[in-house]
């Protein structure tokens, strides 16, 4: 197996990813953390149905809310993005299905940290459209691998948003607000980039590359980067 398969594995496999009590009548409080790596970093639930999720690249953290299915934690964010958690026998979250991925435990009062204070209004709404950018730049990602797999080992360097998918083109439709730059395919790899019409002043861009040369401003391969 050559480098770009395996690298093409680990960073697929970090993108599927995503300890307290059993749910109760009362929903979820207090703090979830996962280990170093996690696609999410940590879950917050302050009172009520609220969820505050925090993601490790940057520390953007993003409001919403959560529904309890059985054992299923339903979290919907801002501009309608969707997580789904299981709860295991431990009571920690486990993202769906994926094993793969290190579950997000409930810490201890003793450990927790101090609440730090609200961040303001127009950082938060910032936040989430940089959030939407990640997410958007992420599930591109997937989308190319899937692309990749139907097509032997070839990539796409356009996407289409029709039902059904366009034949030789990428199944991917952006979130409303994003503009996607690419792909741009360049030999075996590709990158791409990404703005919001919200974060114009100053301008945000978002980027992720993966077997070609980095694009600023992202620096890890498969990872998304905003600056």
């Amino acid at each position: 197996m050559n480098g770009s398969c395996i690298r093409r594995m680990l960073i697929v496999a970090t993108l599927l990813a995503g300890c307290g009590s059993e749910l109760g009548a009362q929903g979820l409080s207090g703090t979830y953390v996962g280990k170093p790596g996690n696609f999410i970093g940590r879950l917050v639930f302050p009172s009520g149905n609220k969820v505050e999720l925090t993601y490790p690249d940057g520390g953007v953290t993003v409001a919403g809310i959560y529904v309890i299915d059985g054992k299923t934690v339903k979290v919907t964010l801002a501009m309608g993005m969707m997580q789904m958690f299981q709860v295991d026998a431990k009571g920690c979250l486990t993202s769906g299905d994926d094993t793969s991925a290190s579950p997000l435990c409930k810490r201890s009062a003793a450990s927790a940290r101090p609440r730090v204070a609200p961040t303001p209004v127009a950082n938060t709404k910032a936040n989430e459209y940089v959030a939407s950018m990640k997410s958007d730049l992420r599930r591109l990602m997937m989308a190319e691998e899937a692309f990749w797999r139907d097509h032997s080992g070839k990539y796409s360097g356009t996407v289409s948003c029709t039902t059904p998918p366009t034949p030789g083109t990428v199944d991917f439709c952006v979130t409303d607000g994003n503009n996607l730059a690419g792909p741009t395919v360049v030999g075996d790899g590709w990158s791409a980039t990404m703005t919001n019409v919200n974060l114009t002043n100053p301008l945000v861009t978002c980027a992720i590359f993966f077997i070609v040369a980095a694009v600023a401003p992202a620096t890890t391969e498969g990872a998304p980067g905003c600056q």
